[in-house]
């Protein structure tokens, strides 16, 4: 309740600099610190006010769809500014990360506000086999028994490197673990899952950036595995309130 500390509901750092990539941009969450002017600032000069209320009421920022309503020059502004009564009190530095292999990761942090962590490095996807279980059925053609199985189930495992992260941004990777939901996002799919790693660990005074290996494991099991070969007809995915859809180019819907 500090109004001059970050009052963000974040566990990306607790200090009044936050550093994020311009995908990892999400819905900011907070209490408001104090009885004064709560607003939003780009360096342009853009202005949002959010709160005059009481102390303690809960208040939203959409970062993402405030931004991209702007101007371009401001859609692209680099720092984004939480002002009390007019005083810059928490910094946002939006970074433009650039990658082949981007993905995101999507979780409810420890402060139970969903946030997003962005990952680079180079997935590869290891399909593994449930249990298979064999039974008799009787031909009655030939008049004997053969036998025969239900369709196996496999879940496509996903194995990526976090990429090359600091100190703050492996202790926000060490919450986005312990966090008991949480979906991975590529370019087609939204997929919940679990996320885990084998090898987390880091320095505790770090002198360069280092990466984690994670495994991303689908909550639910596929009984029908087909690759999507046309993947140049899907260009964009729209969030309701309800779900997730991809939209391909002839209006064909996809729930994700």
């Amino acid at each position: 309740m500090n109004p001059m500390s970050n009052w963000l509901l974040t566990t990306r750092t607790d200090a009044n600099v936050i550093n994020m990539t311009r995908r990892e941009l999400a819905c900011m969450f907070f209490l408001t610190p104090n009885d004064q002017q709560i607003s939003v600032a780009t360096n342009n000069g853009d202005v949002l006010n959010i709160s005059t209320g009481t102390a303690g009421i809960p208040c939203m920022v959409n970062l993402p769809v405030w931004l991209a309503s702007l101007s371009t020059e401001s859609q692209l502004s680099p720092f984004v500014f939480f002002q009390v009564a007019g005083i810059n009190v928490i910094q946002i530095n939006i970074t433009e990360h650039f990658s082949e292999e981007s993905y995101l990761i999507k979780f409810r942090n420890s402060l139970g506000v969903y946030e997003f962590i962005e990952v680079s490095g180079k997935a590869t996807r290891a399909p593994e086999s449930g249990e298979s279980s064999t039974y008799n059925i009787l031909d009655t053609d030939l008049q004997e028994f053969r036998k025969a199985r239900q369709r196996v189930n496999v879940s496509n495992i996903i194995t990526v490197d976090s990429g090359f992260k600091s100190s703050d941004d492996l202790y926000f990777l060490g919450d986005m673990l312990a966090a008991s939901s949480m979906w991975f996002i590529d370019r087609l799919k939204k997929l919940k899952c679990l996320v885990t790693s084998s090898n987390y660990s880091h320095a505790l005074r770090q002198s360069v950036p280092e990466t984690i290996t994670l495994k991303i494991e689908p909550v639910s099991t596929e009984y029908f595995y087909s690759p999507m070969t046309d993947i140049n007809t899907i260009y964009t995915i729209l969030a309701t309130e309800d779900d997730e859809f991809i939209i391909t180019e002839d209006n064909f819907m996809i729930g994700v």
